[in-house]
């Protein structure tokens, strides 16, 4: 599976929401968790023709219902390991 990216709403504790989008062939995997490492996990999966879409706007919809002023940060290269 390939991280594509990581995203974080810039919150702490229970307004925290941290979005993951990776990728295996031409499946798709989001996954957002609300309310820091012990919060609720939402799993979203798209393939086929169409999923790149179908994932960028979940992505949208996530950011867009987020609580409270947000402050998006692409944290990717934090969790990107050097030899990739």
């Amino acid at each position: 599976m390939d991280m594509v990216s990581r995203l974080w709403n810039g919150k702490w504790g229970r307004a925290r929401l941290d979005i993951w989008v990776d990728r295996d062939g031409d499946q798709w995997h989001v996954t957002a968790r609300i309310g820091g490492p012990e919060g609720d996990v939402i799993p979203y999966g798209a393939g086929g023709e169409g999923a790149e879409d179908a994932v960028a706007y979940m992505v949208d919809r996530l950011k867009a219902t987020a609580p409270g002023d947000q402050e998006w940060q692409d944290i990717t290269d934090t969790y990107r390991r050097p030899d990739r």
